[in-house]
Formats: C-alpha cells, structure tokens, sequence
C-alpha cells in the first residue's frame, strides 16, 4: 500500500493573519446561544460575522479612533 504524502501549503500571512494563526490554540467557538441572542441561525451568524471581517467592517475604525 503506497500513502500519498500530503504537501504542506505555506501562505505570506500579512500581521493580523499571523496574529490570529498564533491565537489558535486559545480559540473558543461561539456557542449556538450567542447566534440566538441575535436573533439569528448560528450559520447566518457565523457567515455575517466572517463576511463583516474580511470586508474589513468588523470594527468601525473611526469609532475606535474616537476612543484613543
């Protein structure tokens, strides 16, 4: 029986990439409980919050500027 090694992809990750990589071992996934106390299905939750950081609207940079 011949296994097929898997190649190990390598990225560039910019700061925060590395910053989150470095965090994975701390990670504690949102709980059902949290998506509902939105109001919505923990995959439509998931999907906004993931969907809200990658277009970079996660935070409100002007309103953290504010609280400096």
């Amino acid at each position: 029986m011949v296994k097929k090694m898997k190649k190990k992809i390598v990225f560039d990750l910019d700061p925060d990439e590395q910053n989150i990589e470095d965090q994975l071992e701390t990670f504690v996934p949102a709980s059902a409980e949290t998506a509902g106390e939105c109001g919505l299905p923990y995959q439509t939750f998931i999907t906004m919050v993931l969907h809200k950081y990658v277009t970079d609207q996660f935070v409100d940079r002007n309103e953290v500027k504010k609280l400096w």
